[in-house]
């Protein structure tokens, strides 16, 4: 999910809220790099370090984007999540629908001359662009893929030595190019080779077919697919600088110059995701956030965006923005400036913690009049931060705000909705409490709680457009 906000009627002034520090792929073009994020693509100037992000105002049919690759005439296509699959013209895109309409993600892409060879939710798709129009079609759907169940997913495509490659869940599958003589629709056509993890990435290095899975990098041997190294690691790209090839990882990134004998790079940041070398230095697309690499440092930087995406919660108040994104922790807008109120990931490295305490799920917030951020949790509570803290307050049962960094009571810890009255009090909906409480409210010295036989618990979720207090609760 997405935010669109507009302060006008006019389409120019539409504004897209979500997070591009997610990133999934990347590329190279013309000395501009391409960024493929959960939120759209970021075009991104290495030199000026200028950017500008593409969203469905551009034109991008689906914001999670999953993948980004060239053409052999160099335009940049794009694929995603929810079958997306179009490329840049000028400032805006240019779609086909035929994988969106039949609900059909996009995995990969792997361009040669005017046909797009797809990885795809549902097996490998071969599309057709037409020459010289903007239009194409889907020239063969090739959902059995020899070994493969049918109409399982594949992460990744390649072309490798005259034929095509895919790479499922435990499973490379691959078979000769010449699709107009050989029938690709039946599964007996396309060889099947074992391999361990989900393959997401493949790369062809020194006349050799490598493989990046959920379980370490692989190489083609002949017709077997052998571990050569980083068992166990996600590994998420593949790609070459200098004389030596490179994974990005979820432990960061390693470096072999044999293919076999793998070193990290101790001062990487972890979960990178994608890399692509431009003037020999490694620019890499991290779990948050992008950066570069050379052999004398190691920079990373953050896009601002909000955090996380499946917005939850939303409150505007002029030019701010206060965003509850789920699993993904909570953000902010103020001055134009976003902050990160809390984690990126429920599982948190350390590097991307901006304040004393962590919390793993926000599902609602709400700044007061009093300059204080107010968040409804799922599963730690309800917290606050007050202005110039640095420290969120937990309310445990009944005895107002501790200061704590971890643990709540047992009451009001499932929190997805809030509201101030015009007294300045708080309101919180609890969802499914165990002492069967349904709503909370601070009075600036003391909760306050009913339970759902006071009044319908139905309408307790619209108690934030009603100017309510504690004197008049019952004719809510």
């Amino acid at each position: 999910m997405f935010l669109l906000i507009s302060q006008a009627v006019f389409a120019s002034e539409w504004e897209n809220i979500a997070d591009v520090n997610f990133i999934n792929d990347c590329v190279e073009n013309g000395g501009e790099l391409f960024f493929a994020t959960s939120g759209g693509i970021v075009e991104f100037d290495p030199y000026s370090r200028n950017w500008r992000v593409f969203t469905n105002i551009d034109g991008v049919a689906g914001l999670d984007v999953n993948c980004v690759a060239l053409s052999p005439s160099g335009e940049l296509w794009y694929g995603s999540s929810n079958g997306a699959l179009g490329y840049l013209s000028g400032n805006s895109f240019i779609n086909f629908p035929d994988f969106r309409f039949s609900g059909i993600g996009i995995n990969d892409i792997c361009p040669s001359g005017n046909v797009f060879w797809l990885a795809t939710s549902k097996g490998i798709s071969l599309f057709r662009r037409m020459s010289d129009f903007q239009v194409g079609e889907i020239a063969g759907n090739f959902w059995g893929l020899g070994e493969l169940p049918r109409e399982s997913p594949v992460f990744s495509v390649t072309l490798f030595d005259g034929r095509i490659w895919g790479g499922g869940e435990d499973i490379v599958v691959a078979a000769d190019t010449s699709y107009e003589t050989v029938n690709l629709s039946a599964p007996d056509n396309w060889e099947s080779f074992g391999i361990s993890g989900q393959v997401n990435r493949f790369f062809a290095w020194d006349g050799t077919l490598f493989a990046g899975t959920s379980n370490g990098v692989y190489r083609l041997e002949d017709t077997v697919f052998s571990l050569v190294g980083l068992e166990r690691d996600d590994v998420f790209d593949l790609f070459v600088r200098a004389d030596s090839l490179y994974a990005a990882t979820a432990w960061g990134l390693y470096r072999s110059v044999d293919g076999e004998d793998w070193r990290r790079l101790s001062s990487a940041p972890k979960k990178a995701h994608c890399g692509v070398v431009l003037a020999d230095t490694v620019w890499v697309g991290y779990h948050r956030g992008y950066g570069f690499i050379t052999d004398e440092e190691v920079v990373r930087y953050i896009f601002p965006s909000p955090c996380g995406y499946g917005f939850s919660g939303v409150y505007i108040s002029g030019d701010d923005i206060y965003l509850a994104a789920k699993p993904y922790g909570a953000s902010y807008r103020k001055n134009g400036e976003w902050v990160s109120l809390t984690t990126y990931n429920p599982m948190p490295d350390g590097e991307d913690v901006p304040v004393g305490s962590r919390i793993i799920s926000s599902w609602a917030i709400l700044p007061d009049r009093n300059g204080a951020i107010w968040i409804g949790t799922w599963g730690q509570g309800l917290l606050v931060m007050y202005p110039d803290d640095i420290q969120w307050s937990v309310f445990a049962d009944s005895t107002g705000p501790v200061s704590t960094a971890r643990g709540v009571g047992a009451n009001y810890e499932v929190i997805p909705e809030l509201g101030e009255d015009s007294e300045g009090n708080i309101w919180a909906f609890v969802f499914d409490p165990a002492n069967d409480t349904a709503i909370v409210v601070w009075n600036h010295s003391a909760l306050d709680s009913f339970p759902y036989s006071e009044p319908d618990s139905s309408n307790a979720y619209f108690f934030t457009r009603n100017e309510l207090s504690s004197a008049n609760f019952q004719s809510f």
